[in-house]
């Protein structure tokens, strides 16, 4: 074997053992705490008993508040819509409900068995099933519905930027401010596929144009 084969062989077992070994000495990521995703189940299945029954024993030990029943849902009492303008009033409930599920996400880091990202996920999701139901009829329920996909967008864009990880303290300005980035993205991004698609599509029709008169 050449000298420098021989090298480059053994610099690579060496960087191959080293991995292995520091996979191997790692520590095992904590397993999500049970008594929070417990709560967290429960608090998705939408029914208020349910999600009682499964507050974590220390949880207001630990948050420093007791869950209370707001009509059939559970809620954080002291919670809030986090938004610059007004909502309308029926997301009050809906907004507490979903403050006390972030609460139970940060309940698990906590103690040690932080939640995977689908939780945060399936909380926002729920956050907009809810808003969506809160509205009645009448006149104002078409304002409302948009309202409510509006407020989702914002929550989600804001999850999006802290990665699904544990809710950061957040106020109303930095949750616009992150949602409205993101739509503006998103709307930067439709723009420019709607211009790509013009183009092809006006290519087509040259080339078409082109075979027919070579034709």
């Amino acid at each position: 074997m050449q000298p420098l084969r021989r090298s480059a062989t053994v610099l690579l077992l060496s960087l191959t053992t080293t991995t292995a070994i520091a996979v191997l000495d790692a520590p095992e990521a904590p397993a999500p705490d049970p008594a929070a995703r417990t709560a967290v189940a429960a608090l998705l299945t939408g029914s208020a008993t349910a999600a009682q029954a499964a507050v974590p024993e220390d949880f207001a030990d630990t948050l420093g508040y007791e869950p209370v029943l707001d009509g059939d849902s559970i809620t954080n009492p002291s919670g809030s819509c986090s938004s610059p303008v007004t909502l309308p009033r029926s997301f009050g409930t809906v907004c507490r409900q979903h403050d006390y599920g972030y609460d139970l996400l940060r309940y698990a880091e906590a103690v040690g068995g932080r939640l995977p990202a689908g939780a945060r996920e399936a909380l926002d999701d729920q956050f907009e099933q809810e808003a969506l139901r809160s509205c009645g009829g009448g006149a104002a329920r078409e304002h409302c519905l948009r309202w409510a996909h509006v407020a989702a967008a914002f929550v989600r864009a804001n999850s999006w930027r802290q990665h699904e990880s544990v809710p950061e303290p957040e106020d109303a300005w930095s949750v616009a401010t992150a949602g409205a980035a993101l739509l503006t993205l998103g709307s930067a991004a439709s723009l420019l596929a709607r211009g790509l698609g013009a183009l092809t599509a006006g290519r087509r029709r040259v080339a078409g144009t082109r075979e027919a008169v070579a034709a």
